[in-house]
């Protein structure tokens, strides 16, 4: 869809600027590896490692903390059971769905040639500066 409509923009003449964050900073990457005339682009906090990144342990602290406040006010063992095994699926295929465009887009980075800015915040947790330098390193412009 993002693509058609980055198509459509550039065939009437418009600069097209992306923008991606986290996760969908890999998408932006395929787009600009598909669309070379993209005017900028803007990468915040952009998560492709997800290894030694910290989202997993710190995704799983929010879920137990989610989990446990419901549990707490849950009275019903069948409902809390349903509860459970929907948020566990979830989560599932939440981290699969990730993983998965992380890994199909991850090379995406090194057909970026448009100018770049890449920013991340100073407390991020998810995002390290060795994640930042090595799509700076990936990336041609």
């Amino acid at each position: 869809m993002l693509n058609g409509i980055v198509t459509d923009y550039l065939a009437q003449g418009y600069e097209v600027n992306v923008l991606g964050f986290s996760f969908s900073t890999s998408l932006v990457a395929r787009l600009c590896k598909e669309h070379k005339n993209i005017n900028r682009l803007v990468l915040i906090s952009p998560t492709f490692k997800l290894i030694g990144s910290g989202f997993i342990p710190n995704y799983v602290k929010v879920i137990t903390k989610s989990l446990k406040m419901k549990w707490k006010y849950r009275k019903n063992k069948k409902a809390k059971s349903k509860m459970l095994k929907a948020h566990l699926n979830h989560i599932i295929s939440l981290i699969f769905g990730v993983l998965h465009s992380m890994i199909k887009n991850k090379k995406s980075y090194k057909y970026i040639y448009c100018p770049t800015l890449i920013m991340k915040g100073t407390e991020d947790e998810f995002v390290s500066q060795k994640q930042i330098y090595m799509i700076q390193k990936m990336m041609k412009s």
